[in-house]
């Protein structure tokens, strides 16, 4: 019986345009393998880096990206680990101190004053200016000039395609000619960005509402708290419902279509190993606190092997992460959108917006960390955790 309702799932998925072109396959074992059965699942590379941003990052105050532990004098000295690394398609601008355990590339330009140290490499096709420390621990690539006073430690290859005009002390490993990359850091040609609003129109066709006795119009709902196990959801009319909160108890896509005032604990909750992807095809005004810490696990950078929870906008509207003390436990996903902060932002997982302009201290420990449930090829799909879940199919 159970059989019965998957092929007619499967067919159904199918006859909406629904089911991935993706490869069968088997485990390692020989055994079959379940892949998601539905489209809307974002790339692997969607949050390679722990930043990304398509046009200019700018920011004033102290920046941390990656693991790091307390160095000389105090300051943060970055691990060299790549999960930590940083993309920028347009200008880096940076007042304060800033480490990073990846490497820094800025398209454009780069410009720091105050402490810049970098765990792996770091590059731009333009100019570099700096006024206080610039450390390196890989290649220091420039295509335009480097200038600044103060100390310059590459303890890699410095490789200028300019000139340069300093002041300070000057230590590196070598010289060697420079090297242009092959194209921008981050993929941020709009061609190339996942379809948010698609995804959130495959959800209206195809979801797990009337399995869980959920309407997809929440103004139809009467209660004030709803519990969504393991599934597929789609809403709308969720904006004005803003007094609804959604608890996650397993592994739960929610797909939203039109805009959210805000997301954060208030109105979505995870229980212990839940994970949650939020797809969202309009705008989100404000982004708050978003703690979700299990025991032994609390904060962000504190060993978490990933974030439960990723976010995906589709609109192009600014949002805003609340002003103050905030933890953000999960991966932003917003090409179309300018995110801004002020005050002390912690982020366990990763960014990828249009352009980001922060004041405070940042802290972000995602990138290279992908989730179990982000979609890859058949092999190690876990279908949510749950091969009897009707979303899923088998090779």
């Amino acid at each position: 019986m159970y059989a019965g309702k998957v092929l007619a799932f499967v067919a159904a998925l199918v006859l909406c345009g629904c089911l991935e072109a993706a490869s069968t396959g088997e485990g390692e074992d020989g055994t079959s393998v379940f892949r998601r059965a539905e489209e809307g699942c974002p790339p692997l590379e969607t949050f390679s880096k722990a930043i990304c941003v398509c046009e200019d990052f700018n920011d004033v105050g102290k920046v941390n990206v990656g693991p790091y532990r307390l160095g000389p004098y105090g300051m943060n000295y970055p691990y060299e680990d790549e999960g930590g690394s940083v993309g920028v398609n347009g200008t880096s601008s940076h007042t304060a101190l800033v480490g990073a355990s990846g490497s820094w590339d800025a398209w454009v330009a780069l410009h720091t004053t105050g402490d810049f140290i970098i765990g792996q490499s770091v590059t731009t096709t333009g100019d570099l200016t700096f006024q206080g420390a610039l450390r390196v621990h890989g290649d220091l690539s420039v295509g335009g000039n480097l200038s600044g006073t103060g100390q310059v430690i590459v303890e890699g290859a410095l490789r200028l395609a300019g000139e340069t005009d300093r002041r300070g002390m000057m230590q590196v490993g070598s010289e060697a000619p420079y090297v242009a990359p092959a194209a921008p850091p981050c993929p941020c040609d709009p061609a190339t960005f996942f379809d948010v609003v698609a995804a959130v129109e495959s959800a209206r066709a195809a979801n797990d509402n009337a399995l869980q006795g959920v309407p997809t119009d929440l103004a139809l709902e009467p209660r004030t708290e709803i519990t969504l196990p393991t599934g597929r959801y789609f809403f709308e009319n969720l904006e004005s419902q803003g007094k609804v909160v959604i608890n996650i108890a397993g592994t739960v896509a929610i797909y939203i279509a039109g805009s959210l005032d805000s997301v954060g604990y208030e109105n979505f909750r995870l229980a212990d190993e839940a994970q949650l992807d939020l797809f969202v095809s309009g705008n989100i005004r404000t982004v708050g606190h978003m703690d979700m810490a299990q025991e032994y696990w609390h904060g962000a950078g504190h060993g978490w092997p990933y974030s439960r929870f990723r976010l995906y906008l589709g609109g192009s509207d600014p949002f805003i992460v609340v002003t103050g003390n905030q933890f953000w436990g999960g991966s932003i996903y917003a090409p179309t959108a300018a995110a801004k902060f002020n005050g002390h932002l912690m982020v366990n997982g990763s960014l990828f917006v249009r352009t980001f302009l922060g004041a405070g201290h940042l802290e972000v420990y995602g990138g290279l960390q992908i989730p179990p449930d982000s979609c890859p090829e058949p092999i190690k799909v876990d279908c949510y955790g749950d091969p009897d879940n009707p979303i899923c199919v088998q090779n």
